[in-house]
């Protein structure tokens, strides 16, 4: 039983960690002039607000299961605090320390 934990666990670290490196292709794209490509980019819009309740979800079960504020948790909360509340600044690129911890 132990084992299909630690391996569902890392799954999820990994699928977790994609999303992370999507949302990063997703900031460096949508930072860049393509007005041709407004329509398209319209989906990664979407893509970004369903991202941001995943990660929600994520730092939910993180600290159900870890039960301690570390430093990646601090900056996950960071991040999802000011998508949620304030939105003065985009900062999943501070989510990269999590994606270099999952890789």
């Amino acid at each position: 039983m132990e084992s299909t934990n630690n391996k569902s666990r890392a799954l999820f670290e990994k699928c977790i960690g994609a999303l992370i490196f999507l949302n990063i292709l997703h900031q460096i794209v949508s930072s860049m002039d393509l007005r041709e490509y407004q329509n398209i980019l319209a989906y990664g819009d979407l893509f970004y607000q369903i991202s941001m309740v995943i990660f929600l979800g994520e730092i939910i079960y993180r600290f159900f299961t870890e039960k301690q504020l570390g430093f990646l948790n601090a900056v996950d909360s960071l991040v999802l605090i000011n998508f949620y509340f304030i939105g003065i600044l985009d900062l999943r690129i501070f989510r990269l320390f999590r994606f270099f911890d999952i890789f």
